[in-house]
């Protein structure tokens, strides 16, 4: 087994649900960056906008398969939205500083062996057993560390927000859309310093566990001592990891997001109400209807892309 064993359609299915969530990034970025201002007029209520509307229907269609830890993000922002309408969330809000904390959570999580995740989009014997190291290392030694100075980090924090209260940055000149809030400036701030400390730690603890370590030795290399580059645990772990994506995506009727959304409608849903009636067999009914809405919303694009990708990589 190697990092280039996932099948065309497997990376399809994969390329589309990372691309939902980085989308789902994007906005959330630029929700944060220039929030919608604050109605003078009382009791005025600003109507939702495109990006609003698809930041509380999108974490919808995330959250609408199996849960994990990854998915707090997405609860998170749709959480937000939810206890602010009919309004949406602005800055000095809870749910405003809520959205920061779903932003910080979803960029860290990127480097998450769980799928998806920008690691499958390069070999998986190279990006895995490295995540999964650096993974375990964080959990023995950064949060211990973290909670040792979280209140001092917490004091410096707050004492950086307040010093630059009355100051603002002046490295772009954008005439069309208002400054940023201080709070999401500072909030970067603290995402730029947190980034650069597991970027040092990282870097500390591969020079200090393994400084043998060669490229030209590793070119020469078996496959299954890729893996096992680190440690045999470790590669067992990244093993595991990469056939726990091949599982979530070998599923006869995948429906990435925002496409899952019909599947809760027309499948899952009558699914359940057939469930309460005390049938405990599914019915073939929507059987046939899952691998018609398959067919005709998921199965056209996955095999475009496939297809493409196939004859750029035999090409």
């Amino acid at each position: 087994m190697n990092g280039y064993c996932m099948h065309a359609r497997h990376r399809v299915l994969h390329f589309l649900e990372l691309m939902g969530e980085l989308l789902l990034l994007i906005t959330l970025i630029y929700f944060l960056l220039y929030p919608p201002t604050q109605p003078i007029m009382t009791g005025y209520r600003k109507q939702l906008g495109t990006r609003e509307f698809f930041l509380v229907l999108f974490p919808i269609a995330l959250l609408a398969h199996a849960w994990s830890m990854r998915d707090l993000p997405f609860v998170l922002v749709w959480f937000s939205f939810a206890f602010s309408l009919p309004s949406v969330p602005h800055p000095g809000n809870t749910s405003f500083i809520i959205l920061h904390i779903a932003l910080l959570v979803q960029i860290m999580l990127l480097h998450y062996p769980q799928p998806p995740s920008p690691l499958y989009l390069i070999p998986c014997y190279q990006s895995l057993p490295l995540s999964i190291l650096l993974t375990h290392s964080m959990s023995r030694m950064l949060v211990p560390i973290v909670v040792f100075f979280l209140p001092v980090f917490l004091l410096a924090t707050l004492l950086l927000s307040f010093s630059l209260a009355d100051e603002g940055f002046k490295f772009f000149s954008l005439e069309t859309l208002d400054p940023s809030p201080m709070q999401t400036r500072t909030v970067f701030l603290v995402l730029f310093a947190v980034v650069t400390l597991l970027l040092l730690l990282s870097l500390f603890v591969g020079a200090a566990k393994y400084p043998s370590l060669s490229d030209a030795d590793q070119s020469m290399t078996p496959f299954g001592q890729r893996w096992n580059r680190y440690s045999r645990r470790i590669g067992l772990d990244a093993r595991g990891a990469f056939v726990h994506t091949l599982l979530r995506y070998s599923k006869p009727y995948y429906f990435p997001p925002p496409l899952n959304l019909l599947h809760l409608l027309f499948v899952r849903l009558p699914g359940a109400v057939w469930s309460l009636f005390g049938m405990k067999e599914p019915s073939p009914h929507l059987e046939a209807v899952e691998r018609i809405l398959w067919r005709i919303s998921v199965g056209p694009i996955v095999g475009a892309m496939a297809g493409i990708w196939l004859w750029s990589f035999c090409k």
